[in-house]
């Protein structure tokens, strides 16, 4: 089982703020969910989810 945060910096709102996801993948099986937080995709670091 694999989970990531991610956010989709192309789908940011008029404020510049973006959904934060969640990937869950089993079995080469994924889910993508929103988890319910919003952030800046300027002070998003992948390396640090």
């Amino acid at each position: 089982m694999k989970t990531i945060f991610l956010v989709h910096k192309n789908k940011a709102n008029k404020k510049g703020i973006t959904s934060i996801s969640c990937r869950i993948t089993v079995d080469k099986t994924r889910k993508e969910f929103s988890t319910g937080l919003f952030i800046n995709p300027d002070y998003w670091s992948k390396e640090k989810q």
